[in-house]
């Protein structure tokens, strides 16, 4: 028993810390993977600049190190978040337009017209593709159905 322990405490003593750092930023990513809430993704970026500043400054403490990870992690999360929060309000009111099919009945002019039963049309600064009969570009659309973030239109007469 003791000589694993020894075996241990020698392989731990010759381990590099940026290893452990790149280690928990390996971590960190597959949790993400599975959360989805970009806040382990910021975390782990963190420990991988630790990590890299443990591999070119080797002699800084592992206390120091885990201030600087705590630090920069709270630094890339609280950034991370103001920019997340900003675009899920965008992406958040896309959704309620697609989900109330708020676009039906629009008049609508094409973008780049419809070529083969598929164009774009520019609504609300946002452009959204579109199926319907084929027209030139700039023609004058009328939205009759919304088929996911689609929409489904008719030309004018």
């Amino acid at each position: 028993m003791e000589g694993h322990v020894m075996i241990v405490t020698q392989f731990l003593e010759q381990l590099q810390l940026y290893w452990i750092w790149f280690g928990v930023a390996t971590l960190l990513l597959l949790v993400e993977v599975f959360a989805g809430s970009f806040r382990f993704m910021a975390a782990s970026v963190a420990a991988l600049i630790v990590g890299v500043l443990s591999h070119f400054f080797p002699y800084v403490e592992f206390p120091v190190q885990l201030l600087f990870f705590g630090v920069i992690a709270a630094v890339l999360v609280w950034t991370s978040s103001f920019y997340l929060n900003a675009r899920m309000k965008e992406v958040n009111r896309l959704r309620e337009i697609v989900a109330s099919k708020a676009y039906v009945g629009r008049e609508v002019k094409l973008v780049g017209g419809i070529r083969n039963g598929f164009g774009s049309a520019h609504i609300d600064d946002v452009v959204w593709p579109v199926n319907g009969q084929d027209c030139p570009a700039g023609s004058q659309v009328k939205v009759v159905d919304m088929s996911g973030a689609k929409l489904i239109v008719e030309p004018l007469a």
